[in-house]
């Protein structure tokens, strides 16, 4: 039976490939945590809620609607009593399960609630109110995930491409040529522009293999900045493509503007129609807008700069 002679330095080299697999693994998923991270960011600040009562937390609200889809709005007079739940005025947004029957517009009559430090209640459509995320009632997180996916993605193929850059070339020759081909090689590392060499040097054997990879990290930039523009307008932030940017006149870039209008709409009706339920089964006055309004760069026609061109929405809408 033979014995498997091990060099002194393969366990040390098995570590490193394997040092070297777990970073680029951690890198890989660093890079789309972050681009989830920075859209979830976006889409969770993009709505301003008005009257909603005391203990009402807008960013979990916004978090359930993104993640889940639809929230639930109730009263319990329990809860004003226990100031631990944080709703002294007994209204509360929570997650929830809904079932049991269906009313003529597909929405179900019994809901429960529920919270993390064990708290439960059943409720229907007399003491709660439904809140949906958008007109389809579903969740949108999985869209930023694959915007996420797909940045991330240029982003690490862009690291690849700029190491490559620094890839040597391989250069083959005979054992007598080898001093010559490396005094040769450090004036090449040195920047010097023109290498003398001796007639005694011979050319006619020497190979050299290049492994440098064409530079493409800017078209792939370009590409990237592309899918930001993409995501961007989903959450409805204003977003123009790069490559246009330079060359939009005015109105074109507000006429671009329509679709990421557009996208805002389903997530604001849903919104108002929430509150508009919410106001007239308690007697609220809840509101909620879009944040902001258009910041634009562009030049026109003769290139005249127009800098931060503000479109403020709620005079539009007037």
């Amino acid at each position: 039976m033979g014995i498997r002679m091990l060099t002194p330095w393969a366990p040390w080299k098995r570590g490193l490939e394997k040092a070297k697999q777990n970073e680029n693994v951690a890198l890989n998923d660093a890079s789309y945590t972050a681009w989830l991270y920075k859209f979830l960011n976006i889409a969770l600040s993009v709505y301003e809620w008005e009257g909603l009562p005391s203990g009402i937390d807008q960013r979990q609200l916004e978090m359930w609607l993104l993640t889940r889809g639809y929230a639930i709005f109730f009263f319990d007079e329990a809860l004003k009593a226990d100031t631990g739940k944080r709703a002294p005025e007994g209204f509360a947004v929570l997650e929830g399960v809904a079932y049991g029957e269906w009313d003529l517009y597909n929405i179900p009559n019994e809901r429960r609630v529920y919270a993390p430090q064990g708290f439960q209640k059943t409720l229907d459509e007399t003491n709660s109110v439904i809140m949906f995320h958008n007109q389809l009632r579903t969740p949108e997180i999985f869209t930023y995930e694959l915007y996420a996916r797909r940045i991330a993605e240029i982003d690490r193929t862009i690291d690849v491409n700029v190491m490559a850059q620094k890839t040597a070339k391989v250069i083959r020759c005979d054992d007598a040529q080898r001093l010559t081909w490396k005094n040769l090689a450090m004036q090449y590392d040195g920047n010097v522009y023109t290498i003398l060499a001796d007639k005694s040097v011979d050319l006619k054997d020497l190979e050299v293999l290049d492994l440098t990879a064409p530079m493409v990290s800017l078209d792939l930039d370009v590409l990237k900045q592309r899918y930001i523009a993409e995501a961007f307008s989903f959450a409805g932030v204003e977003s123009v493509p790069p490559e246009k940017r330079e060359r939009l006149v005015q109105s074109e870039v507000t006429g671009a503007m329509g679709g990421t209008e557009a996208l805002r709409f389903s997530r604001l009706c849903a919104r108002q129609a929430a509150c508009e339920q919410i106001n007239q089964l308690f007697g609220l006055d809840v509101s909620v807008r879009f944040r902001g309004g258009t910041y634009i760069t562009t030049t026109d026609l003769n290139e005249n700069p127009q800098s931060l061109l503000e479109v403020d929405t709620e005079t539009e809408a007037e």
